[in-house]
């Protein structure tokens, strides 16, 4: 897609680009999925007998909120701390015709989730902010009862989601 899109760009941000926001986060710098895992990811989505509203936390560029809208995702959303990754996904999904809605924001205030049931995360936060971004779901589940799916890869904190949620 790269090479077809001259301003499509889902390379990495590091701590060495953004010192000023990595600084404390080292374990979590914008880097895209690159695990072939993510297809058996899509593949298991697909056979959801659900309507597929797809949002990722710690969106970075929106490599995967492309993905699933190429997936057949019905509205495909995205969140990110970091505004140049967020500045990049808004430019990457207008390149390629992708509507999303990327929010600018930190994940552990925002709450406007209730079009969403499915949630992506790969390893964006540790457990002081991954369990109050849990409870956020589950308050929008509140809001809006329906089928939630979470996925998240590199699941460092599954105890601390397992024992502190209702997932």
């Amino acid at each position: 897609i790269q090479k077809k899109y001259d301003m499509v760009d889902f390379s990495s941000i590091t701590a060495k680009d953004r010192p000023d926001l990595y600084e404390a986060w080292i374990n979590n710098e914008s880097t895209p999925f690159q695990h072939s895992s993510i297809v058996k990811v899509f593949d298991e989505i697909d056979q959801l007998q659900v309507e597929k509203n797809f949002f990722d936390y710690g969106c970075g560029k929106g490599q995967i909120i492309m993905m699933a809208y190429y997936r057949g995702m019905k509205k495909v959303g995205g969140i990110d701390l970091n505004k140049d990754c967020v500045n990049a996904a808004e430019t990457n999904m207008k390149e390629l015709g992708i509507e999303a809605q990327i929010i600018c924001d930190d994940a552990l205030k925002y709450e406007d989730v209730d079009d969403y049931n499915i949630f992506f995360m790969y390893n964006p936060f540790h457990a002081k902010i991954m369990i109050p971004v849990l409870h956020n779901i589950e308050k929008s589940f509140a809001r809006k009862n329906r089928d939630i799916y979470i996925i998240y890869g590199n699941p460092f904190y599954h105890k601390d989601v397992v024992n502190n949620t209702h997932f």
